[in-house]
């Protein structure tokens, strides 16, 4: 089984944090294509953060070493509360 996910933007993550919430999600290249986030390549990194500083701390790391055949930025997903399968 996998979890449901969502792309979100980065708007959103800050909109997120102001109303309390956490982040669940992962970060991958914008060039990646879904069926590598968990499988085949795995290239998918996901955390959780409790605010900003700590959400930008991990995708700024991420994208130091984003390659470019990956995509020239991150894209931010977030897990969805259903598991599908």
């Amino acid at each position: 089984m996998k979890r449901a996910y969502k792309k979100v933007t980065i708007t959103q993550v800050r909109a997120a944090f102001k109303r309390g919430e956490s982040f669940d999600g992962f970060l991958v290249g914008n060039k990646v294509n879904s069926s590598h986030f968990f499988a085949g390549w795995y290239l998918a990194s996901s955390f959780k953060a409790s605010n900003m500083d700590e959400f930008q701390k991990h995708r700024n790391a991420f994208d130091f070493y984003l390659e470019p055949e990956l995509g020239k930025a991150s894209a931010i997903y977030v897990f969805q509360d259903a598991i599908i399968a």
